[in-house]
């Protein structure tokens, strides 16, 4: 089994790592975890230009890095192999985009927990995602 951690560097991060770990501890094959952060990219193209390619995928590299940190100690704490991952674009297309290309059998994040109404206003990325893949998507709150 194959399953993508998609990570923010939140407590929602954490909270789902931990339910990670307790459910691959459940399986009588260990999974393949894969944990992934996307970035949204640089929001303006001049400033992207102006900085630089290197400089733009450093500051991409360091973020991701960091929020990747989170769920990577809790998976080490119950030393769980997993490979880690970041790409920078659309969260919700990129981490479906990653579940295709790896043939991911399982989706697991945290949820923010905001309402409707609050998602109405700003979107939802753990709604977003399991509005555009077809993998199955376990949303930890």
């Amino acid at each position: 089994m194959k399953i993508l951690l998609a990570a923010d560097g939140s407590v929602h991060t954490e909270r789902a790592a931990k339910h990670l770990a307790w459910f691959a501890g459940e399986l009588a094959k260990p999974p393949e975890i894969h944990l992934l952060n996307v970035h949204a990219p640089v929001p303006y193209a001049k400033a992207a230009a102006t900085a630089g390619a290197e400089a733009v995928n450093r500051y991409h590299k360091e973020e991701c890095e960091a929020a990747l940190a989170v769920g990577g100690a809790v998976l080490r704490g119950a030393s769980i192999a997993f490979e880690q991952h970041w790409v920078a674009g659309d969260v919700a297309k990129e981490i479906d985009n990653f579940a295709i290309k790896n043939g991911i059998d399982l989706i697991v994040m945290g949820s923010h927990g905001h309402g409707q109404l609050r998602n109405l206003a700003l979107g939802s990325t753990a709604d977003a995602v399991l509005r555009g893949t077809q993998c199955p998507v376990t949303v930890v709150r």
